[in-house]
């Protein structure tokens, strides 16, 4: 069976309420899985994560090429720091060769 509630509130107090409890809901839950977040990952996961074999991914960590930390044999990456390394080397979109060469050529004009 069904309880039913009688209140005095009007719609729009009704209303109010429950955006208050819906938005301590959503913060609650979002803090919750923030701090649960795994920040730093073996090296197989981070392999995975930045979708290369194994193989070069020891190649890549014995050559310094990808930020990596060593605890005795065993290796880690940092998420934050693979997703920088992933990003470091932005291609330029064909605007921004255009944008980079009207610069230029306003810089070095003669006349």
């Amino acid at each position: 069976m069904t309880k039913k509630i009688l209140t005095e509130l009007t719609e729009t107090e009704i209303r109010e309420l429950f955006r208050e409890e819906l938005h301590q809901a959503l913060a609650k839950y979002g803090n919750a899985t923030q701090s649960n977040k795994r920040r730093i990952v073996s090296f197989v996961e981070g392999c995975k994560y930045v979708s290369i074999s194994t193989s070069h991914g020891y190649k890549l960590t014995s050559q310094g090429l990808i930020p990596h930390s060593k605890r005795g044999k065993y290796i880690y990456f940092d998420l934050e720091e693979l997703d920088a390394w992933m990003l470091a080397n932005k291609v330029k979109t064909v605007n921004d060769m255009q944008t980079e060469i009207e610069d230029y050529l306003k810089k070095n004009a003669k006349g």
